[in-house]
C-alpha cells in the first residue's frame, strides 16, 4: 500500500471517531485502537 493511500485510510477512520493508539501507550479503553471519547 502507498504511504499517501494510508494517510488517507487513518484519516478517515479517525473522522469517524477512531483513535489509533502510539505503540506502548496505554490509556482508557484499552491498547491499540478505540473509539473516541465524547470528550476528546
Amino acid at each position: 500500500m502507498r504511504e499517501s493511500n494510508l494517510r488517507l485510510v487513518r484519516f478517515t477512520f479517525e473522522a469517524a471517531g477512531i483513535v489509533f493508539e502510539e505503540e506502548g501507550e496505554m490509556v482508557q479503553g484499552g491498547i491499540g485502537v478505540r473509539l473516541k471519547a465524547s470528550n476528546d
